[in-house]
This record gives structure tokens, C-alpha cells and sequence, in this order.
């Protein structure tokens, strides 16, 4: 594995959009990308309890929110270990692992502390209104994260598609080429 990228951002700030650019550019690369989430293990559970098909047109924010938080309390680390077994089994079988949705500081800073390779990436979308309830966009999975001060890079999705590709493929040449830097 020759690098992982752990996303965060609020919701709908791109994410999901970030994330398949990554996998895009690498691909195109030759390399074998690998999407995880914190967020597969909630997304279980809810589509087990309540029988959410996984369309983001009926996701159930508060069933979500609420199971994350009930996994959280019974075991604080629950999805960082998960997620960590992951990596540690899916490292040996791909390039490039992309986190796409770290809500939580220990969800950003387990990666960095345990493997040497990632790279932390806020996206943020200004002047974007949420289509959240007042009460889900102040939970605390939505905001835990507002004022942490520790990305590796920061993109902003202010404009098109186009221009955060553009974005995009900048970053990824500065982190190449600041790696090809400290090896030399």
C-alpha cells in the first residue's frame, strides 16, 4: 500500500466526489484503489433494523446518528478498530485506500498514528446551505470535527465539477511530489 487518504467534511460538501476523483486519477495511474467507511458499519444496522434500501434519497441521518452513537457508547474505538482491521487486511491487496468519511477526531488520527502513509483531507463547501434538520446538523457526528486543526490539506468546493478535479489533481501531484522530495 503506498498511501491512504482519510476524507471529512460536512454533509453533501464532496466527500463522495472527492473521493471518486482520488480513485479516478489512480486508477488511471495503474493503481488498485480501495474505498472504506466508518460509516459501512451504522449503514449495516440500519439497513438490518428498519430496512433502508442504502439510497441516499431515503437515508434515515437520525437512525444513522443514533446507532453510531449506541456502537460508540458500548465501545468508544468500536468503528476506529473495525476500520483498522480493515486496513490491516486490506493493505496487501491494493495501492491506494480512501477513507471517505472521518466525523470524529480518533477516526482521523488512527490512521496517521498507525500507518506512516496518510494523508488527511478536509473538503469544504462554503456558503452551502444543509439539507439536514437543525437538530441533525448539530449532532455531534456533524460537528465534532469543526474545529479541528490538524489536515494534512484542505480543498475547497466553491465552484464545478471541472475546476474540483482540477483541485483535485494539483493536490495529489503536491503530495507525489513532496513524497518523491523525502526520499531522495
Amino acid at each position: 500500500m503506498e498511501r491512504i487518504y482519510v476524507l471529512s467534511g460536512k454533509p453533501r460538501h464532496g466527500k463522495d466526489t472527492v473521493a471518486k476523483i482520488l480513485e479516478d486519477i489512480y486508477e488511471r495511474k495503474g493503481k488498485k484503489v480501495i474505498k472504506i467507511s466508518y460509516g459501512i458499519y451504522p449503514k449495516y444496522y440500519v439497513k438490518q433494523i428498519y430496512g433502508w434500501d442504502g439510497s441516499e434519497e431515503a437515508k434515515p441521518r437520525t437512525q444513522l446518528q443514533e446507532i453510531a452513537m449506541k456502537a460508540r457508547e458500548k465501545n468508544p474505538n468500536y468503528m476506529v478498530r473495525r476500520v483498522e482491521e480493515d486496513i490491516n487486511v486490506l493493505k496487501d491487496y491494493c495501492d491506494i485506500i480512501l477513507i471517505t468519511d472521518a466525523r470524529m477526531q480518533e477516526e482521523l488520527e488512527m490512521p496517521k498514528n498507525k500507518f506512516k502513509e496518510t494523508v488527511s483531507l478536509r473538503i469544504e463547501r462554503n456558503n452551502f446551505e444543509t439539507p439536514l434538520t437543525k437538530e441533525q446538523a448539530n449532532h455531534i457526528v456533524e460537528t465534532a470535527l469543526d474545529n479541528y486543526l490538524f489536515y494534512d490539506y484542505k480543498i475547497q468546493n466553491d465552484a464545478t465539477l471541472e475546476k474540483l478535479e482540477n483541485k483535485v489533481n494539483k493536490l495529489v501531484e503536491k503530495i507525489e511530489a513532496k513524497e518523491v522530495e523525502n526520499n531522495e
